[in-house]
């Protein structure tokens, strides 16, 4: 075997082991990438539970944690009770003040619904951290209003991120009012129980259950890996070197 084809069966092995080496560099980094893109970002209300007496006023936020996420666009929807409350305003969190570009910003006293969507189309706006208020509510109690009064983020709620072709949500956790009895109603009082004994023993006042808060949507999956994988690569590559290695012994 003369030189020269010796010369050109070495120069190909290097290239076909650089061309390996830099495949395998960029499936790593590709999968890195989608891992820190997953979704991560939740949403809640705040504060999660407040007491309010008829006709008096409200206000609550909205806030978000987006993990990893960057944040470039956000699509909140709640849904609230309007026979117990009515809201009055609604204004951009101080969080999403960069985001310039409204889709729908209204609320809905017959509903009950609230419809909030902004965005920015620069990148560099991304938003991300924890605690980031995105839209704040200000409402009233109506005059006859008692019990609970739960604002929860409907499903279609969105919220989008760079590099993201779905919703980043992994979690929405909804708010409460609770409302004491109406104005002018007298609270009623124990009524002492009477007994075989002497005196009689009050009857005890009931201990209000806590709302249970839950996420209003499941935790989606990361993004599927596309592209060859880290393993048929190096099969490739070993195939490769084996026909290389035919063509020596045959030469």
């Amino acid at each position: 075997m003369n030189s020269k084809k010796i010369v050109l069966i070495i120069i190909g092995v290097l290239v076909l082991i650089g061309g390996v080496a830099v495949g395998v560099f960029l499936v790593s980094k590709n999968q890195d990438i989608r891992e820190k893109a997953a979704p991560a970002t939740t949403v809640y209300i705040q504060p999660s539970t407040q007491n309010k007496n008829p006709s008096d006023t409200f206000t609550l936020s909205v806030n978000m944690d987006t993990g990893v996420n960057q944040i470039t666009g956000v699509d909140i929807r709640l849904n609230y009770n309007q026979n117990l409350i009515e809201v009055t305003s609604i204004q951009k969190g101080s969080g999403i003040s960069v985001f310039d570009g409204t889709i729908s910003n209204t609320f809905d006293n017959t509903t009950g619904k609230i419809l909030y969507a902004v965005y920015t189309a620069n990148r560099a706006n991304a938003i991300t951290g924890l605690g980031i208020e995105v839209l704040t509510v200000n409402g009233n109690i109506k005059s006859t209003a008692s019990g609970n009064a739960t604002l929860s983020f409907d499903p279609a709620t969105l919220i989008y991120g760079v590099d993201e072709s779905q919703n980043v949500i992994i979690g929405m956790t909804p708010g409460s009012i609770v409302i004491a009895g109406a104005a002018g109603q007298p609270t009623a009082t124990p009524t002492p129980t009477p007994t075989s004994g002497s005196g009689a023993t009050p009857t005890p006042t009931p201990t209000p259950v806590p709302l249970q808060t839950t996420s209003g949507q499941a935790t989606q999956p990361p993004l599927p890996v596309s592209g060859a994988s880290l393993p048929s690569i190096i099969g490739i590559a070993v195939g490769v070197f084996a026909v290389i290695g035919s063509l020596l012994f045959a030469l």
